[in-house]
């Protein structure tokens, strides 16, 4: 009976990760009230860097060039770096459960992605500029 118990509490932790219950927001909302998403499964797109001693997640393009770590979120994440190297510098969806109390290496980050269940590219649609003819005054 405590098999079919612990059974079920397993499979049911793990539908609850994978499941549709998380929490979408904005990267600076996540920053701003990090005690609000503390413990929650949260899907997030920002910049990811994936490199030794440095798997994180930043707000914006300039803040994951420049390592500005107070921007961004440590990722704890199971795979290899190799596997997921080709994500590195761009613009990901990332689903996992934010953690207040995980600073990630040398306690540098504002908090972390913990149990990272999903990483996606993030399509970008191309700006479309439309230049009009024949005006004489802007």
């Amino acid at each position: 009976m405590k098999l079919i118990f612990f059974f079920l509490f397993f499979l049911l932790a793990n539908v609850a990760l994978a499941g549709g219950n998380s929490v979408n927001t904005d990267f600076i909302e996540l920053l701003k009230n990090p005690e609000k998403y503390d413990g929650k499964v949260v899907e997030i797109i920002g910049f990811a860097t994936i490199e030794f001693e440095g798997n994180a997640l930043y707000m914006d393009s300039k803040s994951q060039k420049n390592a500005s770590y107070e921007k961004g979120v440590w990722l704890e994440i199971a795979k290899t770096p190799f596997e997921l190297k080709k994500y590195n510098g761009s613009k990901v969806l990332v689903k996992g459960i934010f953690k207040l109390s995980n600073k990630g290496h040398m306690g540098l980050w504002r908090g972390a992605l913990e149990q990272v269940s999903k990483v996606e590219l993030v399509k970008t649609e191309p700006v479309k500029i439309v230049v009009a003819s024949g005006l004489s005054e802007f």
